[in-house]
């Protein structure tokens, strides 16, 4: 005849398996979001200038991410400026719903969306790359 385990010890067994199960995901979840860093890329409307996103250090799953944004010259073929954004996504990879280009003549806006809807925006003025 087997011995049953007293009902705490099996309430112990159950919570510690939903632990590991969870821990288990967030490793797997992390992992894949950070292997693809990339965000968008985009010419602007003249094709002077390149303007690309991404996520050098993954995609946070509890607090804003760091978005670094590269402005690329086309004519010269080199790259001229780098801002550092902060978004938050809610731990998911973010898509064009979450980035606003404004492109000017003397200017482009850069819109960051978080998941809360509210926005950052930055301008850069090409005269001053």
């Amino acid at each position: 005849m087997k011995a049953k385990l007293p009902k705490k010890y099996k309430i112990i067994v159950i919570f510690q398996f939903v632990i590991i199960v969870f821990l288990f995901y967030c490793l797997l979840s992390d992992h894949y979001i950070e292997t693809s860093d990339k965000w968008f890329k985009e010419n602007s409307p003249d094709g002077q200038y390149n303007v690309q996103a991404s996520f050098p250090e993954g995609i946070s799953t509890f607090s804003a991410s760091e978005a670094q944004i590269l402005i690329y010259d086309n004519n010269q073929k080199k790259y001229v400026n780098s801002i550092v954004l902060y978004i938050d996504t809610n731990g998911k990879f973010p898509n064009k719903d979450n980035y606003n280009l404004e492109w000017h003549e003397d200017y482009v806006i850069i819109t960051t969306i978080n998941s809360n809807g509210k926005s950052n925006s930055v301008r850069v003025y090409w005269e001053d790359l």
